[in-house]
């Protein structure tokens, strides 16, 4: 399998085994191929095999997890009106929902909604927990999986 840069990846062998990241850079040497791949848990990049990496695919647990450290998050958003800090909360719900029965284009509509009002506001956020990128993979995995 060949990875291209921001692609995200779960690490299936080795050193750093089970851990998640973004594909930054992939080397094509003479003998192997590696990626540079910044980790979920770390801001470093290290060098990993390529065959030892799998498009990641995020579990309903995992899916669960994301949605929940960014609903936790949206009080903390001074940018969004207080009606929709009330209504988010629900959107949420219903993407998760949507993702994990693999109804592609509601699970698409509500992260489109979501996005809209937490793109810019998680952009500048350092704590890694907050983070819409995981969730717009988990989306385009699902419509990639709907097509095979």
């Amino acid at each position: 399998m060949s990875f291209e840069k921001n692609e995200r990846v779960r690490v299936c062998e080795g050193e750093y085994r089970a851990k998640h990241g973004k594909v930054i850079e992939r080397n094509v040497g003479i003998l192997q191929i590696t990626c540079k791949v910044k980790l979920d848990s770390s801001d470093n990049l290290v060098s990993i095999k390529e065959s030892y990496l799998d498009s990641e695919k995020l579990e309903p647990h995992e899916v669960a997890t994301e949605v929940k450290n960014l609903v936790s998050y949206i009080p903390e958003v001074p940018e969004i009106p207080p009606d929709k800090k009330k209504e988010l909360p629900t959107h949420f719900q219903m993407f998760e929902k949507d993702l994990n029965a693999g109804n592609w284009s509601e699970a698409l509509n509500e992260y489109n909604y979501i996005e809209s009002y937490l793109k810019k506001p998680c952009e500048g956020i350092e704590d890694k927990r907050v983070s819409l990128e995981k969730l717009a993979w988990a989306v385009k995995n699902v419509n990639k999986n709907t097509l095979i």
